[in-house]
């Protein structure tokens, strides 16, 4: 649908990538990205990379899959003025200034249902990064805490908590730090249309012929053509 205006907004992305193959991609990238395991959840298995001890973080973990995506990172403007230039490019403007002049990072996620008139806004809420962003100086700083704006923290294997005091009510006085207007909220609200009907319509490609309600069927060779994860593959 992108020629009539309507798309989802996403930053440059590579997929299929093997751990080896990351350093020369950030590295094509101004050293700076996101790495990710395309399976995770709460923000588990995001590597934002700003320097490289985060990127030794990376290349030092022990990782179960064996494919990454790499993202263009969507930081502060000054981080690199370049990304100004192309479409698949992003940068945080970030929340109202605070006393100290200080802009924090968040994302606004919308929950959506469907009946057969069509799409319906359920809730909004938005989520805060713990700190403020920085205009330079990047060389030693541990950029999730600045870019990350998930609420669960991992205690240990499959135990986590949740930092609630950075959610942002959208019946709440904190939710105007987010700057946001009507507009705002209706450009949300269509991304969000735009990714549930992607996820349909992919869905659809891999289903195998006319399933019954209940019955699931997967077509293995049509979905390793998207994804030849082994690791994944031998889950399925």
């Amino acid at each position: 649908m992108a020629n009539t205006g309507l798309s989802i907004r996403t930053p440059k992305t590579i997929i299929d990538l093997t751990k080896n193959q990351i350093p020369e991609v950030i590295k094509q990238m101004g050293g700076i990205g996101v790495v990710k395991v395309p399976y995770g959840n709460c923000g588990d298995g995001v590597y934002t990379i700003t320097n490289q001890n985060e990127l030794n973080r990376f290349l030092q973990a022990d990782h179960y899959y064996s494919k990454f995506l790499v993202q263009s990172m969507v930081g502060d403007r000054s981080w690199d003025p370049k990304a100004r230039l192309h479409d698949d490019n992003y940068y945080h403007i970030g929340t109202v200034p605070n006393e100290n002049n200080q802009v924090f990072v968040f994302d606004l996620r919308m929950v959506i249902t469907s009946n057969e008139n069509g799409f319906i806004p359920v809730s909004i809420n938005g989520r805060r990064a713990r700190k403020p962003l920085i205009k330079d100086n990047l060389e030693n700083v541990n950029s999730w805490e600045i870019l990350g704006t998930n609420l669960s923290v991992k205690v240990e294997k499959n135990t986590w908590d949740t930092e609630s005091k950075r959610v942002l009510l959208m019946d709440s006085e904190e939710f105007a730090q987010l700057g946001l207007g009507l507009d705002d909220l209706i450009d949300g609200f269509i991304q969000t249309i735009l990714s549930t009907i992607a996820i349909d319509k992919f869905c659809d490609k891999i289903l195998e012929g006319d399933n019954q309600p209940g019955e699931i069927k997967i077509n293995y060779d049509k979905f390793k053509s998207f994804n030849s994860d082994d690791k994944l593959l031998q889950e399925f």
